[in-house]
């Protein structure tokens, strides 16, 4: 129990994480603990602003799944009515796939990061939550996991972000099938570019398969 854990970067001494009672594991304090985490980890407001803006000047350029206007209308809310879970969850993921590599690698801190929003992904999975804010974070979340060459977690995640797509009514082929799931022609549209980066990391997430 107190052999040490080893790491290419560290070794450290074991300790057990604090987990949660039981009893607390619900949808609401999972809501507060995902936005207490956001104002702990980005900051405060105008950080948040300023993390937002770095994603949508870099990131969303050539992955345009989420849309900025209704993005930033959310966020101005943030600290003014309680933050639903899908929407804490993407702007941690959104700070995440901005995470700038030091020296070619990971840095702890970020590592640490992604650690964490896979555990609340499988937090908000459990609670049998899927929405489209939701879905964009999974998919920001394998954009990361395949630009850090993160396997085989990258492949999971993709297929992952297809089946919870189409449970959700994102992969309508159709205008009419699609405005189905999502009435307001807006949304619908930013279903119809999230599919897209859905199917576009799906393909990327494919192992190579050695030849010979």
């Amino acid at each position: 129990m107190n052999k040490p854990c080893s790491h290419p970067a560290h070794a450290e001494t074991p300790h057990l994480l604090p987990l949660p009672d039981l009893l607390d594991l619900t949808p609401c304090n999972i809501r507060y603990t995902l936005e207490a985490q956001v104002f702990s980890i980005i900051g405060d407001g105008v950080q948040l602003r300023e993390a937002a803006a770095t994603y949508f000047r870099t990131v969303h350029t050539w992955l345009p799944v989420v849309s900025a206007t209704a993005y930033f209308a959310q966020l101005s809310r943030f600290r003014v009515e309680a933050a639903p879970s899908d929407f804490s969850l993407l702007t941690l993921c959104l700070f995440l796939v901005c995470a700038i590599p030091v020296d070619g690698e990971i840095t702890l801190q970020t590592r640490r990061l992604y650690t964490l929003i896979k555990s609340l992904v499988a937090m908000l999975d459990a609670t049998g939550m899927n929405s489209l804010a939701m879905l964009q974070g999974r998919l920001l979340l394998t954009t990361f996991e395949i630009g850090h060459a993160i396997y085989p977690s990258a492949y999971i995640s993709a297929g992952a972000n297809i089946q919870a797509a189409v449970a959700l009514g994102a992969s309508a082929a159709s205008s009419a099938d699609l405005s189905k799931s999502f009435p307001d022609p807006r949304i619908a549209e930013e279903a119809r570019q999230t599919w897209r980066g859905v199917v576009v990391t799906n393909r990327s997430a494919r192992p190579i398969t050695p030849i010979g």
